[in-house]
């Protein structure tokens, strides 16, 4: 039997162009449905964002007893889970002792976080536009006496 068929055209997916960690991050941002913070303090701008999609556990205790999978030495400052509380991101600094802002490496973002949205990276363009907005409406708000 010969193939007597030929694909003339066809179409594609916007999400198939993505690379597989852009598909990976956006999949998660579909999935989550709440954010909870676990550190209040309003010095608190900046945390490190992990993606770990599951953790092998939704029990509360057994996370914290754990440290959310982490060295003792990191602070997990929030975390995000879906409608059946899979976490799918966490926040955490390393170094909260010292600097209660939060920690400035290359995987910082502005703290808090958006449930379902990109984080804004603290070294990218995006970041830099935010941090001059920022002073903008800072400089309008400020008034010497």
């Amino acid at each position: 039997m010969t193939l007597r068929y030929r694909i003339k055209k066809w179409i594609e997916s916007p999400n198939r162009r993505m690379d597989s960690t852009e598909r990976f991050r956006k999949d998660v941002l579909e999935r989550e449905d709440q954010i909870f913070i676990l550190n209040d303090d309003p010095a608190l701008r900046y945390a490190r964002e992990h993606m770990p999609n599951g953790l092998g556990t939704r029990n509360f205790e057994k996370l914290c007893e754990t440290n959310f999978g982490y060295d003792d030495h990191k602070t997990v400052v929030a975390f995000s889970v879906d409608r059946n509380n899979k976490v799918l991101r966490t926040w955490c600094n390393k170094y909260m002792h010292n600097s209660p802002e939060g920690d400035l490496v290359s995987e910082t973002v502005f703290f808090p976080p958006k449930v379902g949205k990109e984080s804004i990276r603290y070294y990218s363009k995006d970041g830099r536009i935010y941090l001059e907005s920022l002073k903008e409406k800072l400089s309008k708000d400020f008034k010497v006496a």
